[in-house]
């Protein structure tokens, strides 16, 4: 049954259609976040003993991706309708749990490396879900996240392009994803630091991949591409216990 208060499954079947039926499917999140994870990850063996937990996986297409580069590959996400799509496609090395936090933590130090893509930006508080991975995670295991770039939220802003401010609250905004308003929180990267940083993690990297030319051949996109759409952040696992209370 779907949860009517998860809009994720709604997004379900036009998510997966339209990768399936597009060569060069999704604006940025391929061409432009995909290598730049990829990028964060490269320092892991390619073998299936090195175990990549993928949070908010959506239909599976980035797990299916970490087990083509030689990863072995956990996929978790809430959307019971996102995980029916991704079920129909199998690779060795590869499985998915339908879950939230509580499932990430259940990995219990058994994941080299924890992705989250365009996730967290949608978490109000996410100090549950940072604190889980640092359960998940091995010592010194990696954290790579994407989330939009403030600066590219102020561009479509100027631009009336894609978001709308949320009244009275500085950091909401409602953004539309398909044919459902997503509200989304933007966080500076100073706040993401201190945020994850007070949970038992450091601060390894920032990066905001550019659009590159070939991309804007490929793609005709309605939203400013001066800006760098994402701002994509590596954090590690300090070897040591956090507290319970962080």
């Amino acid at each position: 049954m779907q949860n009517p208060l998860n809009p994720w499954d709604a997004l379900a079947d036009p998510h997966y259609q339209e990768k399936r039926n597009t060569e060069n499917f999704s604006p940025g999140t391929i061409p432009v976040l995909w290598p730049a994870i990829l990028k964060e990850l490269k320092d892991l063996p390619k073998k299936k003993s090195t175990h990549i937990v993928d949070f908010g996986c959506g239909t599976g297409d980035f797990c299916r991706k970490l087990c083509r580069e030689g990863y072995s590959s956990t996929g978790i996400d809430s959307s019971i309708s996102m995980l029916s799509k991704a079920y129909r496609i199998c690779a060795p090395g590869l499985s998915y749990i339908h879950g939230d936090e509580s499932a990430l933590e259940k990995i219990a130090q058994k994941a080299d490396a924890v992705t989250s893509i365009m996730v967290i930006q949608f978490i109000e508080d996410p100090g549950p879900l940072i604190r889980a991975a640092h359960k998940a995670l091995k010592p010194n295991g990696v954290l790579a996240t994407a989330v939009y770039n403030p600066r590219f939220i102020e561009r479509c802003l100027e631009t009336g392009k894609k978001f709308q401010r949320v009244p009275g609250n500085q950091s909401r905004y409602d953004v539309k994803i398909g044919a459902c308003m997503i509200t989304t929180h933007i966080r500076e990267e100073v706040l993401y630091k201190i945020e994850v940083g007070s949970r038992g993690f450091e601060w390894e990297s920032t990066s905001y991949p550019e659009y590159t030319p070939e991309f804007l051949r490929l793609f005709k996109v309605d939203f400013p591409t001066d800006v760098p759409e994402y701002m994509i952040m590596t954090f590690r696992k300090k070897d040591q216990t956090i507290s319970s209370t962080m």
